[in-house]
């Protein structure tokens, strides 16, 4: 550990960052800003604790990437790695993709270092290594397999109830360890935690998990459960992995974010830590979850460590303005991007609407084209409308 230590105290030069930008592709220069004071350079020298609260269009991914590359030249240790941990598998092969490009940077992907998604740290480390140790091998980690089966584990008169249910499948969705389903809503009032009913849910939670069927999110119930029966498990995990990286860290759950402060940050000798996200672009509201206001016991960015990047190469000036004045907390945008000449004079708009408006944003994307556009820019240009979500509401008022 004193050689990471001794690593890690050493300052990031300009060659460093330079010879990082080769590797990627990038001109030398990428990251110092046209007065050489860009907050990039902040991010990459540091070495220490830091939250990069960093706009849209601000090459946050990129920035960590060279980061990663930087630290994988200097990396010697053959037991304690890096662990990069983000939301989705897109952007663990986004990171693998470019930082594989070349010898130094490939590095990295291997042992003692971890890059993967925030499930798959904790499923690969924590959750089934202990469940293995109670005599359970898990067969499948999939929210919907899971709670179907527990759904067919109950009586037909209670799979009834449940589908008529406002929440459906999700009441059967574990809160702690010991199969708590939380308040239940049933019919007029609150179901009784004590009802043949609740019992019957909660003996299925318990079969289907003793059969090896898990919703994702449990298993952050079961990587705590190991936690609080094993102490030393949290000194072995730093061992490992003397410093982290998390991206897109808004979209951290609370469940996540309790469970990797305890892991990495909580009492005696925490890692370094390295947040990269930005508040503004969160995405809250995940069907598995009651509370929709995201983490809120590790709250990101910590103004005492935060560094802002608020230039975005993404759009320009015009856009940066209207943008900033509708965040939730306007980080202050500069729009860098230069359009061409041909672009000069148009106008950006936004389009605003709540939850009782769905069905009429595409008509008045519709208005406002047949009214900024001639007939003949109509007839040749391309426009594009694009809305997504993971699986099917059912919801014949909304579109999937």
């Amino acid at each position: 550990m004193s050689g990471i230590a001794q690593l890690l105290g050493q300052p990031v030069t300009d060659e460093e960052i330079g010879a990082a930008c080769a590797s990627l592709g990038l001109p030398v220069q990428a990251f110092h800003g046209p007065a050489g004071n860009d907050a990039r350079l902040d991010v990459l020298r540091s070495n220490a604790s830091i939250d990069v609260d960093a706009c849209p269009g601000s090459g946050k991914t990129t920035l960590l990437i060279a980061k990663l590359a930087i630290l994988a030249k200097r990396w010697t240790s053959p037991s304690a790695g890096i662990c990069v941990l983000s939301h989705t598998n897109v952007a663990r092969l986004e990171i693998e993709n470019r930082l594989g490009a070349n010898p130094t940077g490939r590095s990295i992907l291997s042992y003692p270092h971890f890059i993967g998604t925030i499930h798959g740290f904790v499923n690969q480390f924590v959750a089934l290594p202990w469940l293995r140790s109670q005599g359970i091998e898990f067969v499948a980690i999939d929210d919907d397999i899971c709670l179907r089966r527990r759904l067919h584990k109950l009586t037909h008169a209670q799979r009834t109830r449940v589908k008529e249910n406002k929440r459906g499948e999700d009441l059967l969705r574990i809160q702690d360890a010991g199969y708590d389903l939380g308040a239940i809503r049933w019919g007029n009032g609150t179901l009784g935690k004590q009802t043949p009913t609740y019992q019957a849910f909660i003996a299925a939670c318990r079969t289907t998990t003793e059969e090896g069927f898990f919703c994702h999110d449990d298993m952050m119930i079961w990587a705590g459960q190991a936690l609080d029966q094993n102490p030393e498990l949290r000194g072995a995990v730093r061992k490992r992995f003397p410093m982290l990286f998390l991206d897109e860290v808004q979209d951290n759950s609370e469940i996540q974010s309790q469970l990797l402060r305890r892991l990495f940050i909580e009492g005696d000798e925490p890692v370094v830590r390295q947040r990269f996200g930005d508040m503004n672009q969160a995405i809250y509201g995940r069907a598995s979850e009651t509370d929709l206001s995201g983490a809120n016991s590790d709250l990101f960015p910590d103004p005492t460590i935060a560094i802002p990047v608020a230039n975005s190469h993404r759009f320009g000036s015009q856009i940066a303005t209207l943008a900033d004045s509708l965040a939730l907390t306007p980080p202050g945008l500069i729009g860098l991007r230069q359009h061409p000449p041909e672009e000069h004079g148009k106008q950006a708009a936004i389009l605003l609407f709540d939850t009782r408006q769905p069905m009429s944003v595409l008509p008045a994307f519709a208005k406002l084209l047949t009214a900024r556009f001639s007939p003949a820019e109509r007839a040749t240009g391309v426009f594009a409308a694009v809305g997504a979500i993971h699986r099917d509401t059912g919801r014949p008022d909304a579109p999937n």
